[in-house]
């Protein structure tokens, strides 16, 4: 993996991704010879084939999986944006599943008063023109980032609550779960089309990071467990190491996109204000994980590298 989006990558480390997520799924669940495609990269089959693997109850049996898989396809074959074809669904067993348990993992701040009170929605016309917008913007001004995401992602889940503004997760591994607040003008000033785009481009980049890793480790092997827990700038709860690894990557990735926004836009005083944080906590996220470039492997170490060459050029170089 690179920090500049690759589509070709992408595609390798999917596939690689799902022969791992079809030998999860046991033999006696009948399916010894290779699972069609659609089946396959769909989110709800990898959510049921870790769900086995794990000794859980699966959200939903085999056939209903099939049966939303199939449904999820002929979506998509009939998306009206010809930016980006992709599944933007209500809620499914394994959207839901999957956000039951990242609310489980916040139950460290839940205790501390952070507020979650989140639930699936359902995509309105007009979020679905925004969506579009986001899409048309990528094609245009981003098609390397747009190509790589058109790889990656299979699914647009909408959340509406608050207490999670997004978040992906590989046991549903080509899901972006985003909070319909991110479609919506901020009160920072900023557009709800670039509060978007940083949502695709943020969920998106941990979608590609977790099949990147699984191909290529960018910890040493071995090291996971022992690895420290540390502060990161996205984060008030600290992280694992491979936490705030993945928060470089999405910083950086982040200030290109804005670097590209502006390029296109009028450079208003929101848009350089939001290019200033995240170039704050692109710093703070390497020199931390420069205090442990000893646990790297030569992958880690290459992006770290090209991690700390892309802050001090120009973000679009």
């Amino acid at each position: 993996m690179s920090i500049a989006p690759h589509a070709e990558d992408a595609f390798a480390e999917r596939a690689h991704l799902l022969q791992h997520i079809q030998r999860l799924l046991p033999s006696d669940q009948g399916e010894t010879s290779p699972l069609p495609a659609d089946l396959l990269s769909y989110p709800g089959f990898i959510s049921h084939a870790y769900e086995i693997s794990a000794d859980l109850a699966p959200a939903a049996d085999l056939a209903e999986v099939r049966r939303h898989a199939d449904a999820s396809a002929a979506r998509t074959k009939v998306s009206p944006c010809s930016a980006w074809a992709v599944d933007l669904p209500a809620r499914e067993p394994h959207s839901a599943a999957t956000l039951q348990r990242a609310i489980q993992q916040l139950d460290s701040l839940i205790s501390t008063g952070h507020r979650v009170d989140v639930t699936i929605a359902q995509w309105s016309d007009q979020e679905r023109r925004t969506f579009c917008a986001a899409s048309c913007f990528l094609a245009e001004h981003w098609p390397a980032m747009l190509d790589e995401l058109r790889h990656t992602v299979r699914q647009v889940t909408l959340l509406d609550g608050v207490g999670i503004a997004g978040f992906s997760n590989i046991t549903a591994h080509g899901v972006i779960f985003l909070n319909r607040q991110r479609l919506r003008a901020g009160s920072d000033g900023l557009p709800g089309v670039l509060r978007l785009l940083e949502g695709l481009v943020h969920e998106g980049t941990h979608n590609r990071y977790n099949a990147a890793d699984l191909h290529t480790p960018f910890l040493i092997p071995g090291t996971g467990a022992q690895a420290p827990v540390v502060q990161t700038p996205l984060r008030p709860d600290p992280r694992p190491l491979m936490g705030l690894f993945q928060q470089l990557i999405v910083l950086v990735r982040c200030i290109e996109l804005y670097a590209r926004f502006t390029a296109a836009a009028t450079n208003g005083t929101a848009i350089q204000d939001r290019q200033a944080v995240l170039s704050r906590q692109a710093y703070e996220a390497y020199a931390e994980c420069e205090k442990h470039r000893a646990l790297l492997t030569d992958a880690g170490a290459q992006i770290l590298a090209d991690a700390f060459h892309r802050l001090n050029t120009s973000p679009t170089t």
